[in-house]
């Protein structure tokens, strides 16, 4: 994000800008997924409840039935931390750079670092959300981006791009990467239960190669059937946004 924002900071409309994109990116397919598996808890008569699907839909951390920050569909924990990192860094960009760095730092890091201290941390699911020490990976890719990328830039090293084939697949990889995280789980269980009725006892890394190309391939399709036509179709009208092939 700091990467592809290093031309917005400072610029009219950036954070609107910024934050639509993202919006645009992740909402989508994640409301799918989420309506399809709360389709699926409601046939198993588990239906989560109206407050929680809401919750889970608006990106906004609460405590599940086991006390865990978790919405709906599980995978989505990791979508709220993005999109509160989203949020910073799309107000950050109404300052130059070097102060948006700075304070993305600190209102990332604050809480980490003063909840304990103040006893804060467990005042409720947003105080325990933003007081998690795993927040501090997102600190940890910006001091990568600017000081790893940066120094090799000054250094004037010569990136290693690799054959034209090669860069197509790491691309469309690339951009099925949110296709196949989405929807890993739903393969995943399926999955082992035919691997066991066909291959019972069969050496556990086989399952996980043959789980790992198949979850690549439908999160692959998933990409170019509904994701890719979704985003081309919803963000048609942005200016300078790449289409998904």
């Amino acid at each position: 994000m700091i990467h592809i924002s290093k031309d917005l900071f400072t610029k009219d409309g950036a954070s609107s800008k910024f934050l639509l994109r993202r919006i645009l990116r992740i909402v989508p397919l994640y409301w799918i997924a989420t309506f399809i598996y709360t389709a699926k808890l409601t046939v198993e008569g588990d239906f989560p409840g109206g407050q929680d699907l809401l919750l889970s839909l608006l990106f906004i951390p609460f405590f599940d039935d086991t006390g865990l920050i978790r919405p709906v569909y599980g995978l989505g924990w990791t979508l709220n931390y993005e999109m509160y990192f989203y949020l910073i860094i799309s107000f950050s960009l109404i300052f130059t750079r070097n102060f948006a760095l700075v304070f993305v730092f600190l209102l990332i890091g604050a809480p980490v670092l003063l909840f304990p201290i103040l006893g804060l941390q467990n005042a409720g699911p947003f105080a325990y959300f933003v007081s998690r020490p795993i927040i501090l990976m997102f600190l940890l890719g910006i001091a990568a981006r600017v000081l790893v990328f940066d120094l090799l830039s000054s250094w004037r090293i010569r990136r290693y791009s690799g054959s034209e084939s090669y860069s197509r697949i790491a691309i469309a990889l690339g951009d099925a990467s949110y296709s196949i995280y989405l929807t890993h789980s739903f393969v995943l269980g399926p999955l082992a239960r035919v691997w066991d009725l066909i291959l019972p006892g069969a050496p556990w890394v086989y399952f996980v190669g043959v789980a790992i190309l198949i979850c690549i391939a439908v999160g692959y399709l998933v990409h170019r059937c509904v994701e890719a036509p979704l985003l081309n179709w919803l963000g048609g009208k942005l200016p300078g946004r790449r289409a998904f092939a």
